[in-house]
């Protein structure tokens, strides 16, 4: 499904793609995670919600994805998360 999600490339399948993230398979968070990078800034906002996911694996994948998108958006969220992290 993130397949065929991410090859219409539009901004309201964001929604679903980063949902994906929660899923055990690597393979899949893997095909999503570059699919997100692909659509840049347009993932943001919904990335920045997954910062604060009860699962850690999807947090840690909502951080590596924005650092590989580097949208200046996610600098203030991201300096937050790692402040208020325990040491």
């Amino acid at each position: 499904m993130a397949r065929s999600l991410a090859a219409i490339r539009d901004p309201s399948t964001v929604e679903a793609l980063v949902a994906a993230l929660g899923q055990p398979s690597r393979w899949t968070v893997s095909i999503v995670a570059q699919d997100l990078v692909d659509m840049g800034a347009d993932a943001v906002p919904a990335l920045l919600r997954m910062l604060h996911s009860e699962r850690h694996a999807t947090a840690v994948a909502a951080v590596q994805i924005l650092g590989e998108i580097r949208d200046a958006r996610a600098a203030g969220p991201l300096v937050r998360l790692l402040q208020s992290s325990p040491q």
